[in-house]
């Protein structure tokens, strides 16, 4: 069985690894989003469902986050900013475990920089209604070790 300790062994080597790949420049608007593990006795992901009210993504399940905003310090922020704003996750409650590659979203115009961190204690998630219609979490699939 995998565990959040192991995962979190194997994402870091794998992370460390890799030769970061960057995105280019450009009309992309930078967001970024937490990809938030919590400890179930398994790795489980916590994920966001908006609803059908917002102006953008409609619908969609997705990593809790957002754009970056003038006020935040940087990517970081913004992913643990709007992960606190969306589902009630505080900010304390996360352990940085590191970050994945962006990804541009050409359809949508965004640049996502992803970050991967662990809910070290059981944290009871509020969705902000407006936004979310429910936040829910799901086992993280394991994968074959990679292969060099």
């Amino acid at each position: 069985m995998l565990t959040v300790e192991r995962l979190v062994a194997l994402t870091r080597e794998r992370l460390g690894a890799r030769e970061r790949r960057v995105v280019a420049g450009g009309p992309l608007v930078k967001a970024a989003v937490l990809v938030p593990i919590v400890d179930r006795g398994e790795p489980f992901l916590v994920f966001a469902k908006r609803t059908e009210h917002v102006g953008t993504h409609r619908g969609q399940i997705s990593f809790p986050g957002g754009r970056l905003d003038p006020s935040d310090r940087g990517l970081l922020e913004a992913a643990l900013r709007e992960s606190e704003e969306e589902i009630g996750l505080p900010r304390s409650a996360v352990t940085l475990q590191g970050a994945l590659p962006p990804v541009g979203t050409f359809v949508t115009g965004y640049r996502i920089f992803p970050f991967v961190g662990t809910i070290e204690r059981p944290a009871e998630l509020f969705p902000q209604e407006a936004e979310v219609a429910r936040s829910s979490s799901s086992r993280c699939p394991t994968w074959p070790p990679a292969t060099r």
